[in-house]
This record gives structure tokens, C-alpha cells and sequence, in this order.
């Protein structure tokens, strides 16, 4: 009788927490990793920094590293802030400005503030009617509209990609996801960022190729990328987009709303 091979762990966190430097906190996650040969240090923005260290290793501990490394983390630090203060894509209400569909949309307020606020978006701007003049209140309707947007503009291009690929859909959902664009499951649901209706169209088309093309090939294989390629042959440019502002992903204040 055959027995299934047990399945080997190649990665495992072992520890997680928050750290204290002379610069500010940060969260930190440690893992180990058989393929590790040594101790590696990577920052990602809006997530704080990830150690690899090789399987059963002794690692040095948080304080350390924030001692011996405090001069790569304050660079980390300051180019972290760097980007989100360059970025239209944070404090949406001081800048009045909405990053939609590969534009920047400026946006103007009309009205005195009543019960329930409007955007309506005319031409190349977008008018907030009866909103208060304030940041904070102003930021939670433009976030707001954006994740509704998602939805109206999103969905529609999943359905017509996945007729043109054949690919069948049983869901697709939107989500507030801080680490990844998208998602494809076994189950046949694609699930999608909704900060991906700041991307411009080709991007959104790429990203949706990418995930419907998983149903045939689950892993990123040769196979995977030409099949890519052959749906989308401008992929490479989709992709650098999605990798110079992945950053971004993590500069929305997060809004409750339904997956």
C-alpha cells in the first residue's frame, strides 16, 4: 500500500512583534527557511521589516538588528515618508486629488453639507456636493466612491476577459487586501483589490489576465507566462507598474466595507 509523501515545510514564521528605534516603531516578522544559507534583511513598506534566516539557525534578536542596523533603517524610514508624502494616493482629502483609472482627478466641493454627501464625477474632475469642508470627512467620501467604482468598473472587465479566455467565474469579489492586486482560487473566484481602480486600464487588464490564467496553470511556470504573453503581450509593462507602486497599497486609511 502507498502512503502520500508528507508535505515539507520549507518556510515557517517563528516569531512577530513590534520594535522601538531611534527613528520610530515598526512591525517585524522573523522567519526560517531551509533554502536560507544567510541571515537576510528586507524592508517593505507599510509592513516593516522581514528576516530570513536559515532553518534552526540562532538569530540575532530585534534589539540587535535595530542597533547594528540603525542607519539602514532610519534610510528606510525616511524613504518610506519620502514616497507617501509624493504619493496622491494619501491624505485624498488636503491634497483634492483622486488617483482613478491612470489619471489624477482634481476634486471640487459644492454646496453646503447635508445629510448625504454626492460625487459625481463630470469630465476630467470629480464635484463632492454637500460634503463638510473637512480633510477627514472629505477623504471618507473619496475613499468611499473609489471602492463603489471598483466595483461598477471592475466587475464588468472580469466578465469580458473571461469570455474572451474562456474561463469560467463563479465570484468576484472586492476586497481591502494590503498586500497583494488580486487573487485566483480553486473555487473559480477571482478576488480584486479595489485600489486597482487607481491603475491605468491596461494595468487592470493585465492583472485580470494574469489571475484568470491561473485556472489552467496554478503556478508561475513557463507555461504560465507565455500563456500570458499570448493574451497580453504588453504584460511586462502591466507588471512594472504593479511592482513601482505596490508601495502605495499600503497609504489608504482603511474603510469597512463589504467584501
Amino acid at each position: 500500500m502507498k502512503h502520500a509523501k508528507k508535505h515539507r515545510v520549507t518556510r515557517k514564521l517563528v516569531q512577530s512583534g513590534s520594535a522601538d528605534s531611534a527613528i520610530g516603531s515598526f512591525d517585524y516578522m522573523i522567519y526560517t527557511d531551509r533554502r536560507a544559507r544567510v541571515v537576510k534583511l528586507k524592508w517593505y513598506y507599510g509592513k516593516g521589516l522581514t528576516m530570513t534566516v536559515p532553518w534552526k539557525a540562532r538569530f540575532p534578536s530585534i534589539e540587535t538588528i535595530v542597533l547594528k542596523k540603525s542607519e539602514w533603517l532610519k534610510h528606510c524610514f525616511e524613504e518610506e515618508s519620502r514616497l507617501m508624502n509624493q504619493s496622491t494616493l494619501s491624505n485624498l482629502g488636503v491634497s483634492k486629488k483622486v488617483p482613478y483609472m491612470g489619471q489624477v482627478l482634481p476634486v471640487r466641493i459644492y454646496g453646503p453639507p447635508k445629510k448625504a454627501a454626492e460625487i459625481n464625477l463630470h469630465e476630467d474632475e470629480l464635484h463632492l456636493v454637500g460634503s463638510q469642508d473637512v480633510d477627514e470627512v472629505i477623504e471618507t467620501h473619496l475613499i468611499k466612491w473609489l471602492i463603489r467604482q471598483s466595483r461598477l468598473v471592475l466587475c464588468p472587465i472580469v466578465d469580458r476577459i473571461a469570455l474572451a479566455m474562456n474561463v469560467p467565474v463563479r465570484l468576484i469579489t472586492i476586497r481591502n487586501q494590503r498586500t497583494r492586486w488580486a487573487s485566483w482560487s480553486s473555487s473559480k473566484t477571482i478576488s480584486l483589490n479595489w485600489r486597482l481602480i487607481t491603475a491605468p486600464p491596461s494595468v487592470i487588464e493585465y492583472v485580470v489576465i494574469h489571475e484568470l490564467t491561473h485556472h489552467r496553470h496554478p503556478n508561475h511556470s513557463k507555461e504560465f507566462w507565455k500563456a500570458v504573453s499570448g493574451t497580453c503581450p504588453d504584460w511586462q509593462n502591466g507588471r512594472s507598474w504593479l511592482i513601482n507602486n505596490s508601495h502605495l497599497l499600503h497609504y489608504y486609511r482603511p474603510v469597512n466595507h463589504r467584501g
